[in-house]
């Protein structure tokens, strides 16, 4: 797993997990930080959503297993 830097730390640090923010907070944010360009910052966030979405589908894959009964060999 790649180390999480300190640019990164710091600005998780000054954002709340669950908070859904508005895009001009959002933005007086991360000027406000100066820590991230936007290339770095969308990079990040474009990671973020594949990683929820691909949790996401294997939570259903793993449900629909074990709803389905599966066949032991005899």
């Amino acid at each position: 797993m790649a180390k999480v830097s300190k640019r990164l730390k710091a600005l998780r640090s000054s954002v709340e997990a669950n908070k859904l923010y508005a895009i001009d907070e959002a933005i007086a944010l991360v000027k406000k930080q100066r820590l991230l360009n936007l290339t770095s910052l969308l990079t990040y966030l474009s990671t973020w959503v594949l990683i929820r979405v691909n949790l996401t589908k294997l939570s259903v894959v793993q449900l629909f297993c074990l709803k389905v009964p599966v066949k032991q060999p005899a």
